[in-house]
């Protein structure tokens, strides 16, 4: 499968295909309708349930990692983020926990679209490999083998995807190439 095809057909495919993104709109949409009320003199219970809403959202699944991250016994910024949006909750600073989960939320989506993203383009480029190579003899003869069977001392000659040669040597652990302009 290559990256074009890995790519999602819109913008809002994210949503779909890199979990994270679904649960921080959410969060957001959460906050952003729980502020409205807020400043709008909605119910209380309606603006109470907005922001559970945004915090189990946005929360859920970097908590439930984190959960597991106190049991292998490390402390990481993600955990202390957490406990802070819990603790503010805890304090009655319900707008401020939820504003941390809607940024945290946020930052964790976009850390995941651009790791999927960065993959598809890794393997997208390793679609340029060549898949063989000429190995150049130390009297001048040639063979063609398959590039990841060098041996630690060869010179060889490979034309990538581009069609464009490239000349590599690797003697004794050290490797240089060069290619034509």
């Amino acid at each position: 499968m290559t990256a074009a095809a890995e790519r999602p057909a819109s913008r809002l495919a994210w949503l779909r295909v890199v979990p994270e993104v679904g649960w921080a709109a959410v969060s957001t949409a959460a906050f952003a309708v729980a502020l409205l009320a807020r400043l709008g003199g909605g119910p209380r219970w309606a603006v109470a349930g907005l922001y559970a809403v945004c915090y189990a959202a946005g929360g859920w699944e970097p908590g439930l990692a984190r959960l597991q991250a106190l049991r292998r016994r490390t402390l990481d910024v993600d955990v202390l983020m957490v406990v802070a949006a819990l603790a503010a909750a805890a304090i009655g600073q319900v707008f401020d926990g939820a504003l941390l989960i809607v940024i945290f939320a946020t930052s964790g989506a976009l850390e995941a679209v651009m790791t999927q993203r960065t993959a598809a383009s890794v393997r997208a480029l390793l679609d340029f490999a060549p898949q063989s190579a000429v190995r150049l003899g130390p009297a001048g003869d040639s063979s063609r083998s398959p590039q990841r069977s060098s041996s630690p001392v060869t010179s060889s000659w490979s034309a990538p995807a581009s069609g464009s040669p490239a000349t590599a040597a690797s003697r004794a652990g050290r490797a240089s190439s060069t290619r034509p302009r």
